[in-house]
């Protein structure tokens, strides 16, 4: 007699595996999670007043979001403001995109966008790729917003300083090149990159501000805004670069206020560092990076090549004050050889003082900082950009918000001067 097995029985719903298209986005989703989770503990500002100094409404949503949510979280204690130095006004919508720059920062956490962000409508800084800013317009905008007793002539008093510096770099960039060449025996020839002295370099920078106490003070902790090649390239972009530099520089030159005013960004009431003395009233400058074309549009797959350069770039910063250090020493040792034992002990305390500065300056406003946002926070950042600028919401801008690195990793480095 003969018998059939019986069919095989089907498999239940619970023992089927994932559909791989199902698949892979769980597993980014889950990587994203782990990354963002990892990355949340990286140096950061806490407890600072903070300017973001931008050139067009929406470049706080394209190229800053990342920053921004991250440094609005209440648990920071920061309170950040929004210079926004032009109203975009290229197709004839200034008066549109400023009301949508001010819900957009409200999206990103900014407390309120009326108070909290300023548009100015001033024909110097007019929009466009063709439209040249000049260093000087964007000086007097900033030293106007947010410093108290800023004078008519204070414009150019900063800009005679800034041209000096310039000039007197450039000078001693081209005779340490020559020197260089003749020990070499050879001449390259003007082609030669010219590199300022470290004499030069620590004249005049973003550390040397407010330690003399006698310059007048910006009501402020730190100034962001975009790097020397302004991330697209937009002379706009750049403009508030040199700018931004040029009124850091020389903002401890001029003599402080004789009577007590407001601000147009007044930040009387804000938080303050932490930090006691001449450290409390530092005011440092951190700009976004520039990166190739083929990392913007790499979302979160630019979050290792983000992370790896940063790190180089903080060994980077500590080798340079390492070796600043180091050359100081064998000065001393120097001076000690030929007799100069009087004050050995004074600059031994005085080295140790140094050391214990730069410490202090890296523990509160780090060399580098790396926010990667989680999926909470790429959705504001697409909100903003998506319905808070939605005037500006052209098919380009789609693949921006979708695939754009700035739209995730947000990152700033210390300015450490020319």
């Amino acid at each position: 007699m003969s018998t059939t097995s019986p069919p095989p029985a089907s498999p239940s719903s619970s023992d089927l595996p994932l559909p791989l298209p199902l698949l892979i986005p769980l597993l980014a989703l889950f990587l994203w999670l782990i990354t963002t989770t990892t990355t949340s503990s990286l140096p950061s500002f806490s407890n600072k007043r903070i300017l973001l100094l931008t050139a067009h409404p929406d470049d706080e949503s394209m190229f800053f979001a990342p920053l921004l949510t991250r440094l609005t979280r209440p648990s920071a204690g920061n309170r950040v403001k929004i210079l926004c130095l032009s109203t975009g006004d290229a197709n004839g919508l200034g008066d549109v995109r400023k009301g949508e720059v001010k819900r957009a920062a409200e999206m990103l956490g900014v407390e309120n966008g009326e108070r909290d962000v300023l548009v100015l409508d001033d024909q110097r800084f007019r929009d466009g790729m063709g439209e040249v800013w000049g260093r000087e317009g964007v000086v007097d905008a900033l030293g106007r917003t947010i410093v108290r007793g800023w004078e008519d002539g204070d414009t150019k008093k900063i800009m005679a300083m800034e041209e000096g510096a310039l000039a007197s770099t450039e000078q001693v960039g081209s005779k340490t090149s020559s020197r260089s060449q003749e020990q070499e025996g050879r001449d390259d020839g003007p082609s030669r990159r010219r590199q300022p002295s470290t004499k030069a370099k620590t004249k005049v920078t973003a550390a040397t501000i407010s330690e003399g106490g006698v310059g007048k003070q910006a009501n402020l902790d730190v100034l962001i805004t975009f790097d020397k090649h302004g991330v697209s390239s937009h002379p706009n972009h750049i403009a508030l670069f040199h700018g931004a530099v040029a009124f850091i520089e020389g903002l401890s030159s001029l003599s402080p206020p004789s009577s007590t005013s407001r601000t147009s960004l007044d930040t009387s009431q804000q938080a303050t560092s932490s930090l006691k003395g001449d450290a409390a009233n530092r005011l440092e400058l951190y700009t976004l990076p520039s990166i190739p074309l083929y990392r913007k549009y790499i979302s979160l797959l630019d979050v290792l090549p983000t992370l790896i350069l940063a790190i180089i770039y903080r060994f980077r910063v500590r080798s340079r004050v390492s070796t600043a250090g180091k050359d100081k020493d064998k000065n001393l040792d120097k001076g000690n050889a030929k007799g100069k034992l009087k004050g050995k002990g004074k600059d031994e305390s005085q080295g140790k003082a140094d050391s214990r500065s730069a410490r202090q300056r890296e523990a509160e406003y780090p060399s580098s900082i790396v926010v990667i946002s989680g999926p909470w926070e790429y959705a504001r950042a697409a909100k903003a950009m998506v319905t808070g600028h939605w005037s500006q919401m052209v098919w380009f801008r789609w693949g921006w918000v979708g695939m754009g690195r700035y739209m995730v990793v947000g990152e700033l480095r210390r300015w450490e001067g020319r």
